[in-house]
């Protein structure tokens, strides 16, 4: 998979030929082959599973290099974007061991409801609030010092 992704930034940066499809076509070949050596994952997952997922991935990044991806990029995503960060940090603390079990055992709510239906939108609000407030002016602050002391 390695290989993979350097042939494929090589095709969408540099130049295409038929010698990295013919390596990329050999990556997604030989990655199925690996499938019994790649640890506890083939313990969730099953072969026929990892092989879509393999296909699948690969066609994502052939949309992307060949430019067919482009629908992708619209308000919605770009704001998932920019709050990526810190859903990373704060969504498993948060809300799968505070405010869903919170909800769950105080409430009685069903955990879906309590998941989806109150954690999942806390989550956002709370990422959105402290990508706004906290890490974008801490950014802004961080990045004029730096050039302050640059100058």
């Amino acid at each position: 998979m390695f290989l993979a992704g350097i042939v494929l930034y090589k095709l969408r940066f540099d130049k295409v030929t038929w010698q990295r499809y013919a390596l990329l076509a050999l990556c997604l070949i030989i990655q199925p082959l690996l499938f019994d050596d790649g640890g506890k994952s083939k313990v969730f997952v099953t072969q026929m599973e990892y092989n879509l997922m393999l296909v699948l991935y690969f066609v994502i990044f052939l949309l992307y290099i060949h430019d067919r991806l482009r629908w992708v990029v619209n308000p919605v995503t770009l704001y998932l974007g920019s709050i990526s960060y810190v859903l990373y940090l704060i969504h498993q603390v948060v809300g799968i061991m505070i405010v869903t079990p919170w909800l769950v055992s105080w409430f009685g709510l069903n955990y879906w409801v309590a998941t989806f239906g109150i954690a999942l939108p806390f989550i956002f609000v709370l990422a959105s609030l402290i990508h706004f407030y906290v890490e974008k002016p801490s950014m802004e602050w961080i990045r004029g010092r730096w050039k302050a002391m640059r100058a």
